[in-house]
């Protein structure tokens, strides 16, 4: 497998899973009727973060880990964010695990968090090869070398501060005094 298309097996079943999870915490697992002193029958229902509050936020926790896989470069910090969506995915699992006697969403929970925590191994092991994200926005060198006043002194002779090629000084000969322009 290529490591781009492992890259994005990863990430999306990581996401669609852990969203899944988390959207199942909400639905109701099991319900009852129940009644009252007064003879009056009124069904109660329970959620699956009624039986385990973290289901949820622990699915979205890993979400948001595997969406901050698709940001980083460095092989140390995907295993980190790919470690950190596993852990979470395995927690919400361990929340459906606790209450398989709750029906089928308790499973169909526990589902997700395994495919989920199979991805994030999918991403652990397929990390050092994933293509190098784009540099557009990096800061270069030369945008940041020499002092800002050289900048401003490159501005004021009509040159472009960001370009590698900058003067360190403006040009002397050149300046408004003379009344000519650049």
């Amino acid at each position: 497998m290529s490591p781009g298309r492992a890259k994005g097996i990863s990430v999306l079943a990581g996401l669609a899973f852990n969203g899944a999870a988390a959207l199942i915490a909400g639905q109701d697992w099991t319900s009852e009727m129940v009644t009252d002193d007064f003879g009056l029958a009124e069904k109660t229902a329970s959620t699956g973060t009624d039986y385990a509050p973290w289901i949820m936020p622990a699915a979205l926790v890993a979400g948001a880990a595997f969406l901050v896989l698709l940001t980083l470069k460095g092989t140390a910090s995907r295993r980190a964010a790919a470690l950190l969506a596993a852990a979470m995915s395995a927690a919400a699992g361990a929340g459906a695990a606790l209450h398989l006697d709750a029906g089928l969403w308790s499973a169909l929970t526990l589902a997700c968090a395994v495919i989920a925590v199979a991805a994030a191994v999918l991403a652990w092991t397929s990390a050092p090869s994933w293509p190098a994200g784009g540099s557009r926005y990096d800061r270069s060198e030369a945008a940041g070398a020499g002092e800002p006043s050289a900048l401003w002194d490159a501005l004021d002779s009509g040159q472009d501060p960001t370009s590698p090629n900058i003067a360190a000084k403006a040009d002397p000969t050149d300046s408004d005094e003379k009344g000519t322009t650049p």
